[in-house]
């Protein structure tokens, strides 16, 4: 008998593509079907896996056995064989492929790119601002000052309104720049359209955020300009060319009714509104500011 653990390790030789060894003279090999598989294939092969290899073990066939009258071949009396045993058939599963160990250290991304942080407001495109159609701008950071009482929470940076251009772009709070759309819209326009026959195109800005005190006196209280909160306007451009000017039309003529209209009817709208008659600060512009301020407008 061949002891199992000779067969096994015969078999686990024969994985290795190598001639199978040839059968002893004498000895005959009869092929089994692979299924059904044996006891001692089934727990050699995967379970649910049919084998795709077959190792076949020839067995030596028995010497031959004296008969009962105790002659043997060699003797030239009749001999009684054995009958042939099979030889041992062992089916295996294909080896498994040798897994190779993952590496322990993770794949090196490639670095994204390192952008300051950047408030929402500040990534959008320019366009509408101050939840208002007519305001064309962009938003800016908040302005803080750490050594003075200047500063704009939520500024915006107006260019346009209502398709009037400004000739710089005035930084202001929402509320000074939906006034300011306001006075453009209702007041000017109109007054420009009925005294001089044409709408602006153009408004002429002289002033809006800056950080300073009152007409830029030393000592002053601070000025509503370094809060986001006035604009200083110098005239405008009609559609046909005209020019109007505080300095030059101011009282005079045709012109001087447009600048007249727009400086008066700005008194309510704007909580402090001051023209060439009010200083000698203010003879070349208007000065509109939305100040927080109890009372009546003051307005010269």
């Amino acid at each position: 008998m061949i002891a199992l653990p000779a067969l096994l390790t015969a078999a686990g030789l024969a994985l290795v593509p190598q001639p199978l060894p040839k059968p002893a003279p004498g000895a005959e090999t009869t092929a089994i079907p692979a299924a059904p598989v044996t006891r001692e294939s089934a727990t050699l092969a995967e379970p649910g896996a049919a084998p795709s290899l077959m190792v076949v073990v020839p067995i030596p066939a028995p010497r031959p056995v004296l008969s009962a009258a105790g002659v043997s071949a060699a003797t030239g009396g009749e001999t009684s064989a054995a009958p042939a045993v099979p030889d041992l058939i062992i089916a295996m599963a294909p080896p498994r492929p040798v897994a190779r160990p993952k590496s322990l250290a993770r794949p090196v991304q490639p670095a994204a790119a390192i952008t300051p942080h950047t408030p929402p407001a500040l990534a959008s495109a320019r366009g509408t601002v101050c939840q208002d159609p007519r305001l064309v701008g962009t938003v800016k950071a908040d302005i803080v000052s750490a050594n003075s009482p200047c500063g704009v929470l939520a500024p915006v940076r107006i260019e346009v309104v209502a398709g009037i251009r400004l000739s710089t772009a005035a930084t202001l709070n929402c509320p000074t720049a939906r006034r300011f759309a306001d006075w453009l819209t209702a007041i000017a326009d109109p007054a420009a359209k009925r005294e001089l026959g044409a709408p602006i195109r153009e408004v002429w800005v002289m002033g809006s955020y800056a950080c300073r005190t009152r007409n830029h006196q030393p000592g002053a209280r601070i000025s509503e300009h370094a809060r986001g909160r006035a604009v200083d306007v110098g005239g405008v451009t009609l559609s046909d060319g005209q020019k109007v000017t505080v300095k030059g039309d101011w009282g005079r003529g045709a012109k001087g009714r447009f600048l007249d209209q727009t400086h008066k009817k700005a008194c309510g709208l704007f909580h402090t509104v001051l023209g060439p008659e009010s200083d000698k600060h203010h003879q070349n512009h208007f000065h509109f500011d939305t100040a927080q301020r109890g009372g009546s407008p003051y307005c010269r």
